[in-house]
């Protein structure tokens, strides 16, 4: 599919892409949602990207996993117009506030911060039932969360990050 071509940005969508498409076939109602949402994030940061490295919506449409609750041509269209369409479905508060912030900023950090935290709140209302795999989820997820911002805070520290720098881009973890 890479017509000879090494393409990283390409052969991780494609990565992206078989997972999801694997988790939303064979998932519980959970973990749908959660990957609708997931591949929603995806999508985005791929318009942010794409437009940061000069592409255009041919390259886009290249990047983009199969949609989540946002359908792909919303992506193509905002692409070039106006990201406060692509504003919907059950993260649209956290879309909202990604794609606020990353166009104040002009990085697309805000966008993977929120992904993070809205997905972790999503793992999070499960964590009180008994019956079911939710608690295990969640607490996986949060070991991974917890090992990231671990290696944050190191990382910042070594790199004479202040505080507020260091806590701005520390995610929400499963307790919280």
């Amino acid at each position: 599919f890479l017509d000879g071509e090494i393409d990283s940005a390409r052969i991780s969508t494609a990565l992206d892409s078989a997972y999801i498409d694997y988790a939303l076939a064979h998932g519980n109602e959970f973990v749908r949602e959660y990957f609708r949402a997931y591949a929603d994030f995806i999508n985005l940061a791929a318009v942010y990207r794409t437009r940061a490295l000069g592409g255009d919506a041919d390259r886009l449409k290249k990047l983009l996993v199969r949609e989540g609750n946002i359908a792909q041509q919303a992506f193509v269209t905002a692409f070039d117009g106006d990201a406060a369409k692509l504003i919907d479905g059950p993260a649209k508060d956290a879309i909202r506030r990604a794609i606020d912030e990353t166009e104040r900023t002009g990085h697309a950090a805000a966008i993977e911060r929120e992904r993070d935290n809205y997905l972790m709140a999503l793992a999070a209302r499960g964590k009180a039932e008994i019956d079911s795999i939710y608690p295990v989820v969640g607490y996986l997820l949060a070991k991974r969360q917890e090992a990231r911002d671990l290696r944050l805070v190191l990382t910042g520290l070594i790199n004479g990050l202040s505080e507020d720098e260091i806590s701005e881009r520390m995610r929400v973890l499963y307790g919280e």
